[in-house]
């Protein structure tokens, strides 16, 4: 692998974003999400990925299996008695972990840079985008709605 690429591999362990860790490992940020998705698909990047990752989960023990027992443990606790906690901070916690372990989702990482010509990308990557933004959108109304009804 070329030391760009080491440093994509790296910068791709941080956030699971293709595109930011293309720009962190030093590629052109008006290419960053096409380098970045090519990136994914060769096999030697993927396979570094895939060990890096392997070596962060034996490091920090924090797996799937971890998310999910905290997350059962989260909601026994919130059944039983016992001294009183605020289940939603830790719950948001376990979301974020398992959010950063790609549990929650089955949707590719695809975002095209504005003006990307989109016959590159095939119909489940143009369907994925979509469904992407569409979910963001609700997301941000629903936050939005959440909020307003808050401070009413």
């Amino acid at each position: 692998m070329t030391p760009k690429q080491k440093a994509f591999v790296r910068e791709y362990l941080v956030d699971l974003n293709a595109t930011q860790a293309a720009i962190r490992a030093g590629y052109s940020k008006r290419t960053a999400h096409v380098i970045g998705h090519e990136n994914l698909k060769k096999p030697e990047i993927a396979a570094a990925i895939e060990v890096a990752m392997d070596q962060r989960t034996k490091r920090t023990e924090i797996t799937a299996d971890y998310v999910l027992e905290g997350i059962k443990d989260t909601i026994e606790r919130c059944r039983g008695e016992g001294e009183a906690f605020n289940p939603a901070q830790a719950l948001k916690g376990f979301e974020l972990l398992g959010k950063h372990l790609k549990m929650f989702t089955n949707k590719a990482e695809v975002a095209p840079v504005v003006g990307t010509d989109l016959a590159s990308y095939s119909e489940d990557e143009k369907r994925n985008m979509l469904a992407d933004r569409l979910r963001k959108a609700f997301s941000k109304i629903a936050a939005a709605e959440s909020e307003q009804t808050s401070l009413q």
